[in-house]
């Protein structure tokens, strides 16, 4: 039953994985903090640690899917032998929770922690992950200008 709950909410999250976000949240490492507010939207909440001050954005949230779940039938009609199968749903209770933390120093991040499981954290994964491939492509473009725009003799 686990597993078949673990692969539904596998199917639910699309492409998003942790490994995409521990590839991606060093990006953000030395970027000011104005930056994550663009990718992610205004942080749930602040608090100082020290001369530092830490970020959260945070989400949980508590629903049920269904599942579909087959029984094996027989019995007899008169006297003959009948046999099939019969899908019922059953309702499974599901967690959604994501919580991250960046810390900040004078404005720019310097460290950065999550916590949650991926249906919470997908669409922090997925805006995070457009973020950094957009920054990519635009690097490239303005490296292309730039040697495109060099006198180089042939």
């Amino acid at each position: 039953m686990r597993r078949l709950i673990f692969i539904s909410l596998l199917l639910i999250s699309g492409c998003a994985t942790f490994g995409q976000f521990d590839k991606n949240l060093p990006e953000l490492v030395g970027n000011h903090i104005e930056e994550v507010n663009y990718i992610w939207g205004i942080p749930d909440g602040t608090y100082p640690l020290g001369n530092n001050i830490v970020y959260i954005w945070s989400t949980n949230q508590d629903f049920n899917i269904s599942l579909p779940r087959q029984t094996n039938v027989s019995g007899f009609v008169g006297t003959t032998p009948v046999w099939g199968t019969a899908t019922t749903y059953q309702s499974v209770p599901v967690a959604s929770t994501c919580t991250i933390k960046l810390m900040t120093e004078n404005g720019y991040i310097k460290d950065y922690t999550y916590s949650g499981n991926l249906y919470g954290c997908e669409w922090y994964i997925n805006q995070l992950k457009k973020y950094v491939k957009d920054k990519q492509k635009k690097a490239q473009a303005e490296t292309q200008q730039w040697i495109d725009s060099l006198d180089i003799p042939e």
